[in-house]
């Protein structure tokens, strides 16, 4: 009876582990799901920089009781079309923006409460930013950059642009902390090149240079568009903005062959290097590449090759006017010469006679 009744209970305890199993599995799932969502969200810090990685979703809690009026500056200085609001939509709380990328990088301002007391809070957001270091200049154009001193204690920063004065920065809004040990801009221009040095309480020093530099808009190649087999052609890939680097393609696909930099030479030209060729110039951090139009070179196998290179449209030989009078000279002098050994015969004949 003992054992039967183990058996029982066994038998029992087995059945209500098969019958809770999916249920219990379901539960883990949805709690890995639930911690994933949480490890996927970055939340923005009111009054200072916030490094976020791309691709997740942003949350920004104004903190308000009050309807919130959302702002954007970034690129776009409008709020990305992706955000929604909540908990209520119609007081905009929390700010959620998924599927983060550069492009959302930016100051995002929350601005609530009665007309004349208006209380604003900002939120610095930075996506994809490039690290400066002061090894060696942050070369960028338009992008994000953060720069970290490294620093112990309250941090002093002043920027020295390439020409002007030394300016203490201390708007917490471009900081991580309020040691102000991290500094992060969004959107750098211009005006934001030059030197960041950072000071902390040791006191130790680090200096970072920013180099910004023009953005590419154009890319166009230059150069002779025929060439004679055993010829020389020279192709440059002229670019408006400075390029990091410049690629060439020949019939789409990428090539080294001949290519050095912007300048693609061919010094002994064949058949085969007739094709199509196109450059890339590829841009530093924050722009975007740009592509030349098609250029089409072609490498003649004609016989007057050259003739034709320098604007001959006809491969028949011309003569000029000059060069043919002494032929026609030539020619008639001799007619004469025949016609007056006929004449002689002709004298000499009758005389016989």
């Amino acid at each position: 009876m003992v054992l039967r009744s183990c058996y029982r209970r066994r038998g029992l305890r087995e059945l209500l582990i098969m019958r809770l199993r999916p249920a219990l599995v379901s539960f883990i799932l949805l709690l890995l799901l639930g911690k994933s969502d949480e490890a996927g969200d970055c939340e923005g810090v009111r009054g200072h920089v916030k490094l976020c990685p791309a691709s997740v979703t942003l949350k920004l809690d104004s903190t308000a009781a009050e309807d919130v009026t959302w702002t954007f500056e970034g690129k776009t200085n409008s709020v990305p079309g992706g955000a929604t609001f909540g908990p209520l939509s119609e007081k905009k709380k929390i700010l959620t923006l998924p599927n983060l990328s550069a492009a959302d990088s930016g100051m995002y301002t929350a601005t609530f409460g009665p007309s004349g007391t208006l209380t604003v809070h900002k939120f610095t957001i930075l996506v994809g930013a490039v690290p400066c270091t002061a090894a060696t200049p942050c070369n960028v154009t338009g992008s994000s950059i953060t720069m970290d001193s490294g620093g112990s204690g309250a941090v002093v920063w002043v920027h020295t642009p390439p020409s002007g004065t030394d300016t203490p920065i201390t708007e917490g809004i471009k900081f991580s902390d309020n040691n102000l040990k991290a500094m992060g801009l969004f959107n750098v221009q211009a005006q934001n090149a030059g030197t960041y040095k950072a000071t902390d309480s040791v006191p130790t020093s680090k200096d970072f240079p920013v180099v910004v530099k023009a953005r590419v808009t154009a890319a166009t190649i230059q150069g002779k568009a025929a060439v004679c087999p055993g010829g020389t052609v020279s192709l440059e890939c002229k670019v408006t903005g400075d390029a990091k680097a410049v690629t060439w393609k020949k019939n789409d696909v990428p090539t080294t062959a001949n290519v050095d930099g912007k300048d693609l030479t061919i010094s002994a030209a064949k058949l085969e290097d007739a094709a199509k060729y196109t450059c890339r110039a590829k841009s530093y951090p924050g722009g975007q590449p740009v592509d030349s139009s098609d250029f089409v070179l072609t490498v003649s196998a004609a016989v007057d090759c050259e003739k034709q290179q320098k604007g001959t449209n006809s491969s028949t030989s011309i003569i000029n006017s000059d060069e043919k009078k002494p032929t026609f000279d030539a020619a008639r002098a001799a007619s004469c010469s025949v016609a007056l050994l006929l004449m002689t015969s002709l004298l000499q004949l009758c005389w016989m006679l």
